[in-house]
Formats: structure tokens, C-alpha cells, sequence
């Protein structure tokens, strides 16, 4: 089972931070996929608000921009998917 992030304020937020480590660090969405392990596609959507990060995106995204794990409060609940 994965888990995976379900609340509606989930996709807000990431879809925010994401934006926001793009512009400071002058990031293309290619260059935010290969730092995150995802496809440009996958950080397209994530911009869009159509998908939400797994659990496993959201740690590698604290580590690589040196984020505090407390971040993930912000989503809410997480449930267990198959």
C-alpha cells in the first residue's frame, strides 16, 4: 500500500511551493523533475492542481530544498491507497 495525500488543501499547497522554489532558483519544470525523480509531465500537473504528490515526493522535496518535514502538517490527513 502507498500513501498518498487526499486532502483538498494538498494540491493548493504543493502547487504553491513548487511555483515558489521554481522561481527562486530559476528552475525549468525539467530541471525540478529530475531533482524530485518525477516527469516533467507529473510537475506539470502537480502546477495544475491535477495531481497530488505522493509521500515519498514531498520527503525528496524537503530534503532536496532543506525544508522541515513539519511542511506536511499543512495537507492534513494522510490515508493508505493501494
Amino acid at each position: 500500500m502507498k500513501k498518498v495525500f487526499r486532502s483538498k488543501l494538498d494540491k493548493y499547497f504543493f502547487n504553491e511551493i513548487i511555483k515558489q522554489e521554481m522561481e527562486e532558483n530559476g528552475f525549468t519544470q525539467e530541471a525540478m523533475g529530475k531533482l524530485l525523480s518525477v516527469s516533467v509531465r507529473t510537475i506539470s500537473s502537480y502546477i495544475r492542481k491535477q495531481i497530488v504528490p505522493s509521500v515519498e515526493v514531498v520527503v525528496r522535496f524537503c530534503q532536496v530544498f532543506n525544508k522541515k518535514i513539519a511542511v506536511l502538517d499543512r495537507w492534513g490527513d494522510i490515508t493508505e491507497t493501494d
